[in-house]
């Protein structure tokens, strides 16, 4: 399974083993906003890596940098829309598909169990 990031604009891809070529039932997009500098956000990612690479092609990450904010439309204008719907409350924030939040420093089963109330078929990681 391959586990998609994209950084600001640029896409990048994680291959992890068990590769499938079945398309995925739902999908669930979410966007991690972190901050380069953030201790929180730089002990998320490794959490994040596993918990993605649990649901495989059925959850694809986009890592948004805030330090582009002003210089990178999409991370300027995600920013300030998740702030204006209370969505963001610091760093390091997830959300799901547009709608779900979770902010601060999260334990891997914190996230699972987050990201498995995102689907309306629960996937086998769940």
């Amino acid at each position: 399974m391959a586990m998609n990031l994209v950084f600001a604009g640029v896409v990048a891809a994680l291959l992890f083993a068990g590769c499938t070529s079945s398309p995925p039932k739902q999908t669930v997009a979410v966007d991690f906003m972190y901050y380069k500098d953030c201790g929180y956000c730089t002990q998320m990612e490794p959490v994040l890596a596993n918990v993605a690479n649990q649901f495989g092609p059925q959850v694809k990450i986009r890592v948004l940098d805030a330090q582009q904010r002003g210089m990178n439309n999409t991370v300027t204008n995600l920013y300030e829309q998740y702030k204006a719907e209370g969505k963001f409350g610091g760093f390091p924030t997830l959300v799901a598909d547009g709608k779900s939040a979770l902010v601060g420093l999260r334990s891997e089963a914190e996230v699972k169990t987050w990201l498995c109330a995102q689907f309306v078929e629960k996937p086998q990681a769940c």
